[in-house]
């Protein structure tokens, strides 16, 4: 192969793009996942967008711009149109009507990403062509070689992004600071390369577009806060920060603060009914309450009730995130209560402190929400009820609740009553459910819940107490015989086997039907269709893939392309299965996207560089057959988790060494081989077709990552969990990797 010098100044250019095209997508991410409550699938929707903007812009761009002087016109639209749409994204609750706390339908958050992400999408699909052409210019480069040189810069760039984002950048700068910063930087190496002999427009509007960048990373911070205050009022940010799980603020009004986390509300402060309800309750149906577990919530709301029960003798209150922990110490400090020395705040994840925990315990109180996001799911599983099992008293006490109907059940919320049941009847021996506008579930090895609800009132005169909600009467009515027959008639509605486990997603999905069928009952009902004809619509897939690919293969150009087009797909499907992998385990995604997707830059751009080289010095070798047979292993890797029947609950040590060493090393070679995959066909396809458009290639690898996003994300998880989509991957794997000629 004959490798000749790219230019270097632009070599810059396409990794100033990188740093910019990853930064905006990363941002539009964050902004997103707060806009729908921190919900992962999402992620691969707004990829999948994304993806088609890009992909739409590459390979449009020769034809929607044909004149080559209004193409140079093309970076100066970044600025006001990313600047615009973030604005937007801040405003859509106020657009479209939003309720808080209530998931989107399908349809309102495709139209949400649609007029955010894909104009940005299609303006940065569009750069990459046009950055390829000021390389063709400088007549440095061959056809192939330039979209290879681009290709490298920009996946280079986005791990510099990546890097920056990850380590640095998000302690420091606001997302309209940090916009501002790989703007002025992009425009200010677009200013010192590109050359405009007899022009003056723009050079000067891109200077000015530089300046307005360097503005917005200086005043971005205040620009975003006035435009949050405006938002949110008439309540007051008392408080806006990102932590590793997810953004949160902390609204003010007439003596009320809320809390939210990615946008949704955790807890309030104060919550009368909330503190009797998941507290005092727990404490008064337990005989002997000494040591207790918190997991999350409002603590403070609860202590005022600590004084009535002197045998406790220490509760320990987890939570992860550093601020929410902070803010509950801060309050408890505040507030100078006399039981603040039973308390012990642990600032760690609940499945790994349950373990290490010195006593035995009482009861356990899960304060988190329910699993509308994969971090929560994780404490509605079989392996989270064993954990619990093993470290609950004989007659200790778990309790959690879901928000559920007053007087009625729908079948989709009878399903999901029912998978939670099922799950906790493979640990638990007693379960009672307190139904109402929220059902509350107490569990027990042994202790007779029922028995403890009939002598309720006594109880209450035993310890003195008057509660405000939870008397003697409102616990006697949602606990009567009639009720109780009524709320089980009415889950009968939703029966069957099914339980949750930490990688079959079956309570993550069976809440979004639930929320689907208020929100979206056509398409739920699709879904539900679509699942329960599950393996039909595998076996037409799997014959209208075979059929397809054999026909592609007497067509070279179409199956060269046809191919690529397929390793996107593979490539995209395995980089989303590992991102949900990711948050099931340490449920970071939110502050490790950008340092994900700049690994997999960094994969992309090295294979792209390297696997040319190697190719020539092993000519025997079909190094097409190579890489797909990497991605059949990366795929068989992701399965593991699947087929195990429990997650094991490793130290620290472990953990770290799969966050730190194997992820990376995954994501990494997931990109090695797509980026190297690429640069192979593009180099054989531009040799035999040099006319064709700069961006064809480019264009073609998004496309095929375009419709694996949106089928992973919106089909086939849903209808076929993660294990039945990468066996499905796998024999499309295996399909091309047998029949190549």
């Amino acid at each position: 192969m004959k490798n000749r010098p790219i230019a270097t100044p632009r070599f810059l250019v396409a990794m100033a793009l990188g740093t910019l095209v990853l930064a905006l997508q990363i941002l539009l991410i964050r902004h997103i996942l707060q806009l729908f409550q921190g919900n992962e699938l999402t992620i691969g929707l707004a990829l999948a967008v994304w993806l088609t903007g890009t992909a739409s812009g590459s390979l449009l761009f020769s034809t929607i711009i044909r004149h080559k002087k209004w193409r140079e016109f093309t970076p100066q639209v970044l600025l006001p149109l990313s600047l615009s749409v973030f604005i937007l994204i801040k405003y859509l609750p106020h657009v479209f009507n939003f309720i808080p706390g209530v998931p989107l339908s399908l349809g309102a958050t495709a139209t949400v990403f649609f007029i955010t992400i894909l104009p940005i999408a299609f303006l940065c699909g569009m750069l990459f062509p046009h950055v390829v052409e000021l390389s063709l210019d400088h007549k440095t480069a061959g056809h192939s070689e330039a979209i290879r040189s681009v290709y490298i810069g920009e996946s280079l760039g986005a791990l510099i992004a990546g890097v920056l984002l990850n380590f640095f950048l998000y302690s420091f700068l606001s997302s309209f600071q940090i916009l501002g910063l790989f703007l002025a930087l992009f425009y200010l190496i677009l200013a010192g390369i590109r050359k405009y002999p007899g022009k003056i427009f723009l050079p000067v509007t891109t200077f000015f577009l530089m300046v307005l960048s360097l503005l917005l990373l200086i005043f971005g911070g205040t620009l975003q806060q006035k435009i949050n205050q405006r938002v949110f009022f008439p309540y007051k940010i008392s408080q806006n920060t990102d932590t590793p799980y997810g953004n949160i603020k902390v609204l003010q009004r007439e003596g009320q603060s809320v809390v939210l986390n990615q946008g949704k509300v955790i807890y309030t402060i104060p919550d009368i009914y909330q503190a009797e309800a998941h507290f005092l309750l727990p404490l008064l149906l337990h005989p002997d309450p000494q040591n207790i577990l918190i997991i999350g919530g409002n603590l403070s709301g609860f202590l005022p009730y600590l004084k009535a029960f002197p045998t406790v003798k220490a509760v320990y209150f987890v939570e992860k995130d550093p601020f929410l922990l902070d803010f509950q110490r801060n309050i408890l400090i505040s507030q100078g209560d006399s039981s603040g020395h039973k308390i012990h705040f642990i600032k760690e994840d609940a499945r790994q402190i349950i373990q290490r925990l010195p006593d035995s315990l009482d009861i356990i109180l899960l304060n988190k929400p329910e699993p509308y996001t994969l971090s929560e799911n994780r404490f509605f599983t079989r392996e989270f009820y064993q954990l619990l099992h093993s470290r609950l008293k004989a007659h200790g006490l778990y309790s959690f609740s879901i928000v559920s109907s007053e007087n009625y059940i729908n079948p989709a919320l009878a399903a999901y009553t029912h998978l939670l049941l099922n799950t906790l009847n493979t640990v638990f021996a007693q379960i009672f459910i307190i139904p109402g506008d929220d059902q509350i579930f107490l569990v027990s090895r042994n202790l007779d819940v029922g028995g403890r609800i009939a002598a309720f009132p006594q109880i209450l005169r035993e310890h003195h107490l008057n509660p405000v909600y939870f008397s003697e009467a409102y616990l006697k009515y949602r606990t009567s015989p009639d009720r109780l027959d009524q709320f089980r008639q009415d889950c009968k509605k939703g029966d069957h086997q099914e339980i949750n486990s930490d990688f079959n997603l079956k309570g993550y999905l069976f809440h979004f039907r639930t929320w689907g069928a208020i929100s979206d009952p056509t398409l739920t009902t699709v879904f539900n269709t679509l699942q329960r004809s599950r393996w039909m619509v595998v076996i037409g897939l799997l014959l209208m893939f075979t059929y397809i690919h054999l026909n592609m293969i007497r067509k070279k150009p179409a199956f060269q392309l046809w191919n690529l087009w397929l390793v996107g797909g593979y490539s995209m499907g395995l980089e989303i299965i590992f991102i949900l992998q990711f948050q099931i385990l340490f449920g970071t995604v939110y502050s490790a996207l950008a340092l994900i997707f700049g690994l997999f830059m960094l994969g992309l751009a090295l294979g792209a560089w390297g696997l040319p080289f190697i190719k020539d010095r092993f000519k025997g070798i079909s190094f097409e057959r190579v890489i797909l047979a990497g991605f059949i292993l990366l795929a068989v890797f992701l399965i593991i988790p699947t087929t195990r029947l429990s997650l094991p609950e490793g130290g620290g040590l472990v953990l770290s060494f799969f966050k730190w060493i194997i992820s990376p090393l995954f994501i990494f070679l997931n990109g090695f081989l797509t980026g190297g995959y690429f640069s192979l066909l593009t180099q054989s396809y531009y040799h035999e077709f040099p006319e064709s458009s700069p961006g064809l290639t480019y264009g073609i690898d998004l496309g095929g990552s375009v419709l694996s996003a949106l089928g992973v994300s919106i089909v086939f998880i849903p209808i076929l969990e993660m294990r039945g989509l990468l066996w499905m991957m796998l024999i499309f794997m295996g399909v091309q990797l047998i029949w190549r000629k």
